[in-house]
């Protein structure tokens, strides 16, 4: 109801709501009088209007006020310094979650949710910013703030992004007038039929003061300069509404592992799908730019003055980058440009990092899948003595000659890392003393199946003699039944 309220009377001051009561009152008692006297059927229905009006503004809206305090004024003064004290179910609600989209490092929107973004922001733009104004600058700060706490309010942005934003809600606007412009002004021929022809989603009386701007003639010769640059361009963009930010992120995503340059980008904007280019000249240009790259790859990574783009078509100006979009300045480029490059170092590293770990996983995987294995075997991890009762140890042989004589020998398995069985061997058991455990065996070597298996004393278990002695893992060894 709260809200219904504020949307209603949004443009009404809080302090004329009293007077408009009493005049409302006083113009319901006239026609009722009025209604007596003449006994008037249009009266009388006017006086029950004015009734219901007036007791639809005076009902208590909060039972928990006093009677001062439901009238509508009260309401709307209380609702502006947040103080009502009847709270709706939604305020007690939990916030929406907000929708994320994901922005690149000069603040362009990309990703899943680029499309929608854009238009939602150029929705907002067309409905709070009136399409009467001639600038940008001439929309009144509330207006503004109204887009930005819409848009904010649907998407996670911080306030970082806001010059950003309405930069864009300011582009989005411009084009919404120069498409009013093709779409309805020039259908008609005179002014009154162009009037008369107003848009549904634009009010009358700024369609009206809209057509009077466009009608003058410094407009009208800005349109024909306009029309004659757009004849004279060579280099035309064929990316439709992806813009170059989002072709690059589409590159970037198809390679991760190369970077992505303007000249890439630029080469990308200006081919149709099959390769070609537009128009003759612009195609010419294009073959240029392939040629330099072919001849010299790493032109590609040098600065914007220096770059084969900038080679062919000569050093940009005007504060902007050819195949960077409207929003990237020089200015802006220089002064990001050290912030860039502790991000770029800062991902870098996070990235070797996450490399890292999951390689870790991987190891710790592995090595519990063979531990797992290893102790399914016959006694693997089972310290062993010469005065053991195991089974094994009626297996065992006597331990060969440099052996203490208390020791002995029982035939094993050796196996890598990966599962395989590699070598055979005799392992010497017997060496734990005073309860120390170890945590390999001296294996005396009988053969090898795998010789290009690491070994733990040579690079591999085929440069091994046969008979030698290698200490190996005890949760590597399994003993034969």
């Amino acid at each position: 109801m709260l809200d219904l309220v504020n949307d209603a009377f949004r443009s009404v001051l809080p302090e004329s709501f009293d007077a408009c009561m009493n005049e409302l009152g006083s113009h319901g008692d006239t026609h009722a009088e009025r209604g007596e006297d003449n006994n008037s059927e249009n009266n009388s229905r006017e006086d029950i209007k004015a009734k219901k009006l007036r007791d639809d503004a005076t009902q208590p809206l909060y039972p928990s006020c006093g009677l001062e305090e439901t009238k509508l004024s009260v309401i709307v003064e209380l609702s502006a310094s947040g103080n009502v004290s009847g709270q709706s179910e939604t305020a007690n609600a939990e916030p929406r979650q907000k929708n994320f989209v994901l922005f690149d490092e000069d603040g362009r929107p990309v990703g899943d949710k680029a499309t929608e973004y854009s238009s939602h922001l150029g929705e907002y733009s067309r409905v709070h910013a009136s399409i009467a104004h001639h600038r940008w600058k001439n929309v009144s700060d509330d207006d503004k703030i109204l887009i930005w706490k819409r848009i904010s309010e649907e998407y996670d942005l911080s306030g970082t992004m806001k010059e950003k934003v309405m930069a864009k809600a300011n582009e989005y606007w411009r084009k919404y007038k120069s498409s009013s412009l093709r779409k309805v002004y020039d259908k008609y021929r005179t002014d009154e039929e162009r009037k008369r022809h107003c848009p549904g989603a634009v009010r009358k009386e700024d369609w009206e003061k809209f057509v009077d701007n466009k009608s003058t003639e410094a407009a009208k010769s800005r349109r024909v300069n306009g029309k004659l640059s757009r004849q004279a361009a060579i280099a035309r963009q064929r990316s439709g509404r992806k813009g170059s930010a989002r072709i690059a992120h589409e590159l970037k995503l198809k390679n991760p592992n190369v970077p992505v340059t303007r000249t890439d980008v630029y080469v990308v904007l200006h081919t149709n799908s099959d390769g070609t280019c537009p128009t003759q000249e612009h195609s010419d240009q294009v073959e240029s730019i392939k040629e330099i790259v072919a001849s010299n790859p790493a032109s590609t990574t040098l600065d914007l003055d220096h770059d084969p783009v900038a080679q062919v078509l000569g050093r940009d100006t005007k504060g902007r980058f050819r195949g960077l979009a409207p929003g990237v300045s020089r200015r802006g480029l220089d002064a990001s440009a050290p912030a860039k490059n502790q991000l770029k170092m800062q991902k870098e590293m996070t990235s070797t990092l996450i490399g890292e770990v999951q390689d870790l996983k991987l190891l710790c995987g592995e090595l519990q899948k063979d531990v797992t294995m290893m102790k399914s075997g016959q006694g693997s991890n089972v310290p062993f003595s010469p005065c053991s009762g195991s089974s094994q140890l009626n297996r065992m042989g006597p331990a060969p000659q440099g052996f203490p004589p208390g020791l002995r020998s029982a035939s094993c398995k050796l196996y890598s890392m990966r599962h395989e069985h590699v070598a055979n061997g005799r392992a010497i058991i017997g060496e734990e003393v005073g309860g120390e455990v170890i945590e390999t065996y001296d294996v005396i070597l009988d053969s090898v199946l795998v010789p290009h298996a690491q070994s733990t004393n040579r690079a591999t278990l085929g440069e091994e003699e046969i008979r030698s002695i290698v200490d190996w893992p005890k949760a590597l060894t399994v003993f034969d039944h």
